[in-house]
């Protein structure tokens, strides 16, 4: 497991609606490079939130406040690709591509604002149904990926 360090990208991309902070807005109460304000009262949200950096070891350079993007576990089998306003296409960056291709190696697709990346066994009507369908138990508003 990596640690935050002086990353706060999950205080500026995902939205936190206990703060009414939209997404891609640096959160008020986020000191930038530093942490959180309230770090021991900040909400749910923010308290249950993991990121592919944080789980899984990934190297130095697909640190989110390094890559620009959160990869963020969605459902068992989907992840969300949510890039940095100020950086739509690091996407595409090569280190990004890499580990794109292995979560999808792995079985596991990938969507972001513009692409959905599946596995060769995953049809996209399917992935594209069961990301409206979860999207919609949890009340995610699908303006998230468009923001």
């Amino acid at each position: 497991m990596n640690p935050c360090g002086n990353c706060n990208m999950c205080c500026k991309i995902p939205s936190v609606p206990e703060l009414k902070k939209s997404v891609n807005i640096w959160c008020s109460f986020c000191s930038i490079g530093e942490g959180c304000k309230i770090y021991e009262s900040r909400p749910s949200t923010c308290r249950e939130y993991v990121c592919l950096w944080l789980t899984n070891g990934l190297e130095a350079d697909l640190r989110p406040d390094k890559c620009k993007i959160i990869f963020e576990p969605f459902t068992d089998s989907i992840y969300l690709a949510l890039c940095d306003v100020s950086r739509p296409d690091a996407w595409k960056s090569p280190i990004v591509m890499k580990i794109i291709a292995e979560i999808v190696r792995n079985g596991k697709a990938v969507i972001g604002k513009k692409n959905v990346f599946l596995p060769e066994h995953r049809n996209s009507d399917n992935v594209l149904f069961e990301f409206r369908q979860k999207a919609r138990e949890i009340g995610f508003d699908s303006a998230i990926l468009r923001a």
